[in-house]
């Protein structure tokens, strides 16, 4: 009995010396101080935030009041915007942005309408409306530029008033007047796209001039190659100058033949061309000067320098027909001695009658002209009789 208890109490001394707990958990005892913070620390963090309060809902007024004025920004709803925005700034004050949007997009307002005001040149309701804006204390330095700019607006209502525009001179002075207030003026949209096409019309108008002052000046030149004696180089100088198509061939006469055969050339190119071929005749060779010929008898001349050489060198049966036409119609002058000889060689008489003595002087006298007109009186008299009769007209004097 003894023995058993002994046996009995050796194997079951382990489980009383060590506690169950740390024999149930294989834990050994320098654990236990370890193991006897977890409790606490439970209590410890169910004990936190026990006192405080709940967090609040969230707002979302103020997110939905905001996306509805970007909204309305974007969609340029400016007086919705401004709505929005100034609800959003009294609710909260606090909150900066409301307030400068607010502020931003009451200036975009205030500009879009002065510059619309602007668009329309209705400069005395741009003022006032300036004014009222001063008053009402909505000013801000964009917007007092506008009032800056009265003598700008006072020049562009004058500049206004001054078209359409007839003369690039005249246009261009008023334009010089009005760049003086372009720093100021060049702000608006509208303004810039009124310069832009103002300065369109300058350059159209300076073309159109240019044009009429070349057609001028190869007029008066034509004009002179018909009537005197001698070419003018005065006259010839100038129309070089105002004519860069009369230079060009005059310098380079072998353009000559390049020029006739482009077929839409403009009528002032038409006629340098025909100057030039005429007073660059002499040092033409032989085919191209019939090329010349050819292109005149196609395209009938339109100077009288072009018909005179048509006709002088029977380009086709009515040249002579077909410049005495021109004659007539740009009331030239009397022509030249040699071309009314030629003209009476083609219109009133053979070529043999002019071998008469009448017709011999060069200076004719009272009874040469007198002679003439009678010789030119009865060989039509004659003619008109021999036409029923079938006789030729190349009759002798």
């Amino acid at each position: 009995m003894q023995v058993c208890l002994c046996a009995l109490s050796g194997r079951i001394k382990p489980y009383i010396n060590v506690p169950f707990i740390f024999r149930f958990a294989n834990l050994k005892p320098r654990f236990f101080p370890t193991f006897l913070l977890f409790p606490v620390l439970l209590c410890l963090v169910g004990s936190c935030g026990r006192d405080q309060e709940p967090a609040p809902d969230y707002d979302n007024r103020r997110l939905s009041r905001l996306v509805e004025a970007v909204e309305a920004i974007r969609a340029q709803r400016t007086d919705d915007a401004l709505t929005s925005l100034r609800a959003l700034s009294d609710e909260y004050p606090a909150d900066r942005f409301p307030a400068a949007a607010f502020r931003h997009e009451q200036k975009r307002l205030l500009l879009s309408q002065a510059n619309a005001l602007l668009s329309d040149l209705s400069l005395n309701l741009l003022l006032d409306f300036i004014r009222q804006a001063e008053r009402n204390g909505d000013t801000f330095p964009e917007l007092l530029d506008y009032s800056a700019i009265k003598d700008a607006l006072d020049q562009l209502r004058l500049f206004h008033a001054r078209m359409p525009w007839t003369h690039a001179d005249t246009l261009e002075r008023n334009l010089r007047d009005l760049n003086r207030h372009h720093a100021i003026l060049n702000q608006s949209p509208t303004f810039r796209a009124f310069h832009e096409q103002q300065l369109q019309t300058l350059r159209q108008l300076r073309e159109q001039e240019q044009r009429h002052a070349e057609k001028t000046a190869l007029d008066r030149l034509d004009r002179a190659i018909v009537t005197d004696s001698a070419t003018p180089q005065a006259l010839l100088q100038a129309a070089q100058r105002q004519s860069p198509a009369l230079h060009a061939l005059l310098s380079q006469p072998a353009k000559l033949t390049q020029q006739q055969e482009q077929s839409d050339t403009s009528s002032v190119l038409q006629a340098a061309w025909e100057l030039a071929a005429a007073l660059s005749w002499d040092s033409l060779a032989v085919a191209a000067r019939r090329r010349i010929l050819a292109s005149l008898a196609a395209n009938h001349p339109t100077t009288l320098t072009g018909a005179w050489l048509a006709t002088r060198h029977d380009a086709w049966p009515e040249a002579a027909q077909h410049f005495l036409q021109l004659l007539s119609a740009r009331q030239a002058g009397t022509p030249r001695p040699d071309i009314v000889r030629l003209l009476l060689t083609h219109n009133l008489l053979p070529q043999a009658h002019y071998q008469a003595w009448c017709w011999r002087s060069p200076c004719p006298g009272a009874p040469e002209l007198i002679a003439r007109l009678t010789q030119i009186g009865q060989f039509h008299h004659h003619a008109s009789g021999n036409a029923a009769s079938g006789t030729s007209r190349d009759a002798k004097p």
